[in-house]
């Protein structure tokens, strides 16, 4: 039995199929904003505040890239 998730999921896949490269990119960017302003109002920090921790968490962990470090110099 199918669910409505499942039913959401798939109707979110074929609209972000019919979409140009451009409008895919937008849409994602939205989506990030959206992602910080809900964190910031959640959280009473500014929009700024929130993007940074947001950055700060998604960095988390990660090592540095020695391929990229050599190619930059």
């Amino acid at each position: 039995m199918r669910s409505v998730a499942d039913t959401f999921r798939e109707d979110d896949a074929r609209h972000l199929e019919s979409l140009s490269p451009a409008e895919r990119v937008e849409a994602a960017l939205r989506l990030g904003r959206r992602s910080i302003a809900v964190y910031a109002a959640y959280n009473d920090v500014s929009e700024e505040e929130a993007a940074l921790v947001l950055r700060r968490n998604n960095a988390r962990g990660r090592v540095a890239s020695r391929c990229i470090s050599d190619c930059l110099g």
